[in-house]
């Protein structure tokens, strides 16, 4: 990591749930990846894995800030990539930057657990970053950090998918995009102690993911599908192209790649984006499973620049 480079934020999966806090996992990654020595450690947060091998373990965020050492110290030990460092141990633990599937954040009370909370990020995001301050603290993520103490009752998590606009092997549709979204889904509803309710926070192409996958659990026949839209209580949609985006600038980007297809799906008046508003629209307004949820809508007011990768 260079010296000006500010220490990004990972993703660790696979602790054991013997440790019991943040403090305990920090030590535990000290004793266990010697190669870690050069860094202070800092644990961001701390749940419980919706999916675990027995026995159950925890995913947790954490940050690696580079300690002062000293010219002999550094030239005889060069520092060693966290993900490196804890890849070539062999200790269950699995960490990553991308963020792809479910991220959960924090755990509730059974007495006081009352919902779930999902964000879904948008096109050529982070998963993870598009929820921070653009150059600013990376110790802070809002969804994180915030919503958990204004609503003590909702276990906070984000949801990740590709949405790399360059160098991408991805031919995914948005359909495909919205399949996927949904088995993810029935994953946190089944890790739930008992049902909840699921409220979605989803930004631009997120939201456009968000209703599509609605759309096909409303319209599919399955008990399992049923079960879930019933479960989701609404959604918060920020900045969503419902009709469309200006996107010359992503075709030339994406030109000969196989996401061309997918960039094509949102353009300004796009054919498939106004059979999803009309589907969307005809059952918020007939179907059962879509009239009594509670959805808003928030809108740029102001250009704004896509971000392409990074955190």
């Amino acid at each position: 990591m260079a010296p000006d480079q500010k220490p990004k934020v990972y993703r660790l999966q696979g602790i054991p749930s013997d440790l019991r806090n943040a403090d305990e996992v920090s030590r535990y990654l000290s004793e266990h990846c010697p190669d870690l020595a050069g860094y202070n450690i800092q644990i961001c947060s701390l749940a419980k894995a919706l999916v675990s091998v027995a026995p159950l373990n925890w995913v947790a965020t954490v940050m690696f800030h580079p300690q002062e050492l000293c010219d002999d110290v550094a030239n005889r030990s060069p520092r060693v990539d966290p993900i490196e460092a804890i890849s070539k141990v062999k200790s269950g633990l699995v960490i990553d930057e991308h963020f792809l599937g479910v991220t959960p954040f924090n755990d509730v009370g059974l007495d006081d657990y009352a919902y779930d909370c999902i964000a879904v990020s948008g096109i050529g995001s982070h998963p993870f970053g598009s929820w921070q301050v653009h150059d600013g603290d990376k110790q802070f993520m809002w969804i994180r950090d915030i919503i958990p103490k204004l609503f003590p009752s909702a276990r906070t998590m984000i949801y990740g998918y590709d949405t790399e606009l360059s160098n991408t092997h991805s031919f995914q549709k948005i359909q495909d995009l919205a399949i996927t979204f949904i088995n993810h889904l029935h994953v946190v509803l089944r890790s739930s102690p008992a049902r909840r309710s699921i409220v979605l926070i989803a930004h631009s192409l997120g939201g456009i993911v968000v209703k599509q996958a609605l759309v096909m659990l409303a319209q599919g026949g399955h008990l399992a599908g049923h079960l879930l839209i019933q479960a989701i209580s609404g959604a918060l949609f920020f900045g969503v192209p419902n009709h469309g985006m200006v996107i010359s600038h992503l075709l030339a980007l994406t030109s000969g790649q196989p996401n061309h297809t997918m960039i094509e799906q949102i353009e300004e008046n796009a054919p498939y984006l106004d059979r999803l508003e009309s589907q969307f629209s005809r059952l918020l307004q007939e179907a059962n499973y879509l009239r009594h949820k509670t959805f808003f809508w928030a809108y740029e007011t102001q250009e704004s620049v896509i971000p392409v990768v990074g955190h």
